[in-house]
């Protein structure tokens, strides 16, 4: 792609933090740090519904001319005709799939054939298709035959020097950091660890959905299961989320689905090893550094962390693995050269 050719980038307005609109503007900054121009355009996605959405990105692609059009999957996977093939619009068009609307679903349980099948008219008709681990590759190419998906992992930003355990805290802190909603299975980590009220531990979380009704009441159930246990921090910004990995032993993400988790890597990033979702894309994420776990078997947890906190081997272990797997994370500016290679 030539470095004045622009890029067009169409994202969801959703009015709370996500990890794909985090992944959107850190791909985007490497992208304007390689000389590449990138123009945001910020939806509401009810407005597709509406035919407005659809208009505004037509205008924004007439007068921006960009050489590529990526299209987030929020918005595209839901809306297939924005690929349309029309040769009166400047831009070819990028599907960006954070997470497929057809492997949240089946995470769920739930059935829902008219969104799997707009989502595999999306990917069969984008001219390309990127998404952000081989995990995720894996299923697209499966469920809807395309073989020619591109993958950006996620970069992470690896602090200077190697981080040094935190001393003052000697209460263990399991940290679970991630939206409070279904998919990323907190209700778990209350089976699981409400048999060891025996040992020292402290659960921290963080992450956006306490105001919502499905937050509430999670975060009421785990401080009754887990009383004087649960620590609730809310949204962190990123200086805050380097306090939280200072402190922190190990990292807790039991979703039912995770394309990649790049709060694993940010957790390796500070020498935090971390207890993952076994089948899922984190597994890709953590490598030696993490530990799968069956997502459906909160005693499968409890015994392992149990393990965990009980002895200082298995800790000093994982943390050097952490440690190893910090050396060997990705930058965002690979990510850029990705994407910038379908120009």
């Amino acid at each position: 792609m030539s470095a004045a050719q622009p890029v067009l980038w169409l994202e969801p307005e959703l009015g709370a933090v996500s990890g794909g609109l985090r992944y959107n503007q850190q791909l985007r900054q490497a992208l304007a740090g390689a000389g590449v121009p990138v123009e945001t355009l910020r939806l509401p996605v009810p407005s597709f519904a509406e035919g407005a959405g659809a208009e505004q990105l037509a205008q924004a692609r007439q007068q921006l001319r960009p050489q590529l059009v990526v299209i987030d999957g929020l918005i595209g996977s839901a809306h297939p005709e924005l690929f349309a093939e029309d040769s009166a619009l400047p831009g070819r068009t990028v599907l960006l799939v954070h997470l497929s609307a057809a492997a949240a679903l089946a995470a769920e349980g739930r059935g829902d054939p008219e969104a799997v099948s707009r989502e595999k008219w999306a990917v069969l008709e984008a001219d390309h298709v990127l998404t952000v681990s081989r995990w995720s590759a894996a299923e697209l190419r499966r469920r809807y035959r395309r073989q020619d998906i591109r993958v950006a992992v996620p970069g992470v930003k690896v602090p200077q020097p190697a981080p040094v355990p935190d001393s003052r805290s000697q209460v263990p802190q399991l940290v679970s950091v991630g939206a409070l909603n279904p998919l990323k299975n907190h209700a778990l980590l209350s089976r699981a660890l409400q048999p060891l009220l025996d040992l020292d531990w402290q659960l921290v979380l963080a992450g956006p959905g306490a105001d919502e009704p499905f937050g509430q009441q999670l975060l009421l159930e785990l401080d009754q299961r887990l009383p004087g246990r649960l620590a609730y921090r809310g949204v962190l910004e990123s200086e805050q989320l380097g306090e939280l990995w200072a402190g922190a032993q190990l990292l807790l993400l039991p979703s039912l689905v995770e394309t990649y988790g790049m709060v694993v890597t940010e957790a390796c990033a500070h020498g935090v090893p971390a207890f993952v979702s076994a089948g899922t894309g984190a597994e890709e994420a953590a490598g030696q550094a993490g530990v799968p776990l069956d997502p459906q078997s909160p005693g499968i947890w409890s015994d392992r962390l149990r393990r965990f906190l009980v002895s200082g081997e298995d800790r000093a272990q994982l943390r050097e693995a952490a440690l190893r797997r910090r050396r060997s994370l990705p930058t965002w500016d690979e990510a850029a050269q990705v994407l910038a290679g379908l120009g």
